[in-house]
Formats: C-alpha cells, sequence, structure tokens
C-alpha cells in the first residue's frame, strides 16, 4: 500500500483539530518600586520584600523575594531611598473569581515587606 504525504497530513491536522483547545487563564502582572521608607533615624537600612501567592497560581517569571541595597541616610534626612524594581508575573489556575478569595491555597498574589536597620536582627 502507498502512503501519501499529504494524507498523512491530513490526519495529524484531523487529530489536532479533535484536541480540545485549552482556555486561556488570567495572568497578574506586578510592576512597581519600592521607593523608600521613613522612620528609622540615621542608622543604615534596607528593605527585604517578597511576593506570596496561594496554590491556584503558576509563578511565570521575576522574582519573588529579594533585598534592597543599604542606605545610609544623609544627614537630616527622614527618607531612605531604595527606587528598588518590582516585577512579578503570575498566571491563575481557574477563572472563577470567587475561587481566588479566601482560603490561603486559593488567595491572590500579594507583596510583603519589612525594613532592617543597621546592627539589628
Amino acid at each position: 500500500m502507498l502512503s501519501f504525504p499529504c494524507a498523512v497530513a491530513d490526519k495529524r491536522a484531523a487529530a489536532a483539530a479533535a484536541k480540545p483547545v485549552p482556555k486561556p487563564l488570567p495572568e497578574v502582572h506586578i510592576l512597581g518600586e519600592i521607593t523608600g521608607g521613613t522612620g528609622f533615624g540615621s542608622s543604615a537600612v534596607c528593605c527585604k520584600w517578597s511576593v506570596e501567592s496561594g496554590d491556584k497560581w503558576e509563578w511565570l517569571g521575576g522574582h519573588r523575594s529579594g533585598q534592597t541595597h543599604t542606605v545610609h541616610p544623609e544627614d537630616g534626612s527622614e527618607f531612605s531611598v531604595w527606587s528598588h524594581p518590582l516585577d512579578v508575573h503570575f498566571a491563575a489556575g481557574t477563572m472563577s473569581v470567587s475561587c481566588l478569595r479566601g482560603a490561603r491555597e486559593t488567595r491572590w498574589p500579594r507583596a510583603g515587606s519589612s525594613g532592617l536597620q543597621e546592627g539589628s536582627e
């Protein structure tokens, strides 16, 4: 029996068309900056940060945690400038927004931070 390339291609195209097309899922792209902070006095300070999400979110890219550089504020300045960029990308594992509220395993991505002074633990 002879097999023709176009017949094989037709069978592959039919098989591909029969597969269900996955629905696109919502994505969240967090872009921002940790500008700086106040209330640290004259000691050197940096900021540790992290972005957390529930189990229903897939991390696609970017750093999920990090630390800014250490700043030694100028004399008389109350504001410590970090200008540290944030860029994190997630995809949701479900289209149901009501499913993404509340419980820890399904909650939306969120950012947290803490300022660390030189000489403190």
